[in-house]
């Protein structure tokens, strides 16, 4: 099946592009109302249970890791994640290379054991690849489909992914597979998640920019817009939403409440004196008046009180300032002689200096914001030296329950943010964890659980969420056991590396004890 029109595609246009080249006996109104109804009605956490199988565009960043799955960057994470807890993301057995008669030999011991209510399969690239007859192929569709029918649930299977790589012919020998492939789902009620449409029609291979290697679409949003497309190919017959959602406050949210009691606040620093010189300097003559605001890994406090200082001759004048317990510096706010506005001057590192020389050398910048962002999260630990700042953690969107967390670099800094909650836990035991998280720009949004041993040595590390999450909010969530010799859980809240630009940000976040 090939779409009609050259189009570029975009996370902006997946949708519209999807459903203009379905077939018109497979758009959403002609599909069965709902997968797995009986499951939905008997699981009241994350919905029907799903397991993800293919190759290595399925499996992608998925590793098995201390007996967990790790959810690094795949489109099914995201996929999952755009349910809003409507897809309980159980499993995925895909296995890079594989073709669908080496899936179809796992099935008993890596699907059926995780008891499914829906099968997602995508498989026929490394056919093609392998040279296998589209008959084989077919014979094995079918087989799988009978397996995944005697365990009583549902499937669901992608068209072959398109391919920039054509040593072995794959375009016109995927289009003539993906028909018949459509040709067979329809006969058998079976739902088809077109990412043919994914290619770019002149070639059909990935859209430009979209992969390195000609087979594996690993740049740009690829990942994002791929869950897109199959969250909204899947949508119609997902069923109502069931999910009981991240708790703010509640049973079932840990005691420390992680962003919901933000009372903690950093206090500013008082400036204990204020002394004019004009043996030299350049400051013209007049008053001057001073403010410090102290500075975290997570915001901005209030203003000090202020010094006022008067010069009585161009010269300059030195304030000197009190510390504050965990404050990783302070901004300086200067309103001179002719200013009607407080005017940023510059930051001191708390652990250089207590004292500031402001002789006419620095220029004003910005007007002092007035907003006060200096509280925090309740247990919340820095997890660098990297400085942050929230934003507006206080406010609570339409939609999320309790308050917003803002993780991104201070001021234009590149560097990585970095912020943990420590958990005390015992190996063997296992935890839900989940949030709502997007992000903007090129940044990744992360939510790790690190373990660490009793001398606080890392023993491992397992990706809840890791991707540029440009699709808006989305509930990420895992079912997480400790490694062996375990003692504290950090949850992480992170972004990629020094190269992002934007911010991720955290709410309703939950880890509870099953």
């Amino acid at each position: 099946m090939q779409p009609t029109s050259k189009r570029l595609v975009t996370e902006a246009t997946v949708g519209e592009h999807v459903l203009t080249n379905l077939p018109a006996n497979l758009q959403p109104a002609a599909l069965d109302a709902t997968y797995a109804p009986a499951a939905i009605a008997r699981r009241a956490v994350y919905g029907p249970r799903w397991v993800f199988d293919g190759d290595s565009i399925t499996i992608n960043g998925i590793s098995a890791l201390y007996g967990n799955q790790d959810r690094s960057r795949t489109w099914t994470s995201e996929l999952a994640r755009l349910s809003m807890g409507r897809i309980n993301y159980v499993y995925n057995a895909a296995v890079a290379g594989y073709r669908i008669d080496q899936l179809l030999a796992r099935f008993d011991a890596f699907v059926a054991p995780q008891d499914p209510d829906v099968v997602l399969l995508t498989a026929g690239t490394n056919d093609i690849r392998q040279g296998r007859s589209m008959a084989l192929w077919k014979a094995d569709l079918l087989a799988y489909y009978e397996k995944v029918k005697a365990i009583g649930a549902d499937l669901i299977v992608g068209a072959i992914w398109p391919s920039s790589d054509d040593s072995s012919a794959h375009a016109p020998t995927a289009r003539t597979w993906n028909n018949e492939l459509y040709a067979w789902a329809a006969a058998n009620n079976v739902q088809v998640i077109p990412w043919d449409t994914l290619a770019d029609p002149a070639t059909g291979g990935w859209p430009a920019g979209w992969s390195s290697d000609l087979l594996h679409p690993t740049l740009l949003d690829s990942y994002a817009v791929i869950g897109k497309l199959g969250w909204q190919s899947v949508e119609p017959k997902v069923g109502p939403p069931v999910v009981r959602r991240a708790v703010t406050n509640g049973a079932d949210a840990l005691a420390n409440g992680f962003f919901t009691t933000l009372t903690a606040v950093q206090a500013p620093p008082s400036l204990t004196a204020g002394t004019a010189d004009t043996a030299s300097g350049t400051l013209p003559a007049g008053t001057y008046s001073y403010k410090y605001t102290s500075r975290t890994f997570w915001g901005e406090s209030l203003p000090s009180a202020e010094r006022s200082v008067v010069l009585s001759a161009t010269g300059k004048i030195t304030v000197t300032n009190g510390t504050v317990s965990g404050s990783r510096g302070y901004n300086v706010y200067r309103k001179g002689p002719s200013d009607t506005a407080w005017k940023f001057i510059t930051y001191l590192n708390s652990s250089v200096t207590t004292s500031f020389v402001d002789d006419g050398s620095i220029a004003a910048g910005t007007d002092m914001s007035g907003v006060d962002t200096s509280q925090y999260p309740t247990g919340l630990v820095s997890g660098s030296t990297t400085a942050h700042k929230i934003g507006p953690v206080t406010v609570t969107e339409a939609g999320i329950r309790g308050r917003i967390y803002r993780s991104m670099p201070l001021d234009g800094s590149a560097a990585a943010p970095n912020d943990y909650f420590p958990i005390t836990v015992t190996a063997g035991e296992t935890y839900d964890i989940s949030c709502l998280i997007r992000s903007t720009g090129t940044t990744e949004g992360i939510l790790i659980a690190r373990f660490r041993n009793a001398s606080s040595v890392a023993i491992g590390q397992v990706y809840v969420a890791r991707d540029r999450m440009v699709n808006g909010w989305g509930l990420a969530a895992h079912r997480v056991t400790m490694p062996a010799d375990t003692v504290t859980l950090r949850l992480s809240f992170e972004q990629t590396d020094s190269s992002s630009t934007g911010y991720a940000e955290f709410a309703e976040v939950r880890c509870q004890k099953v």
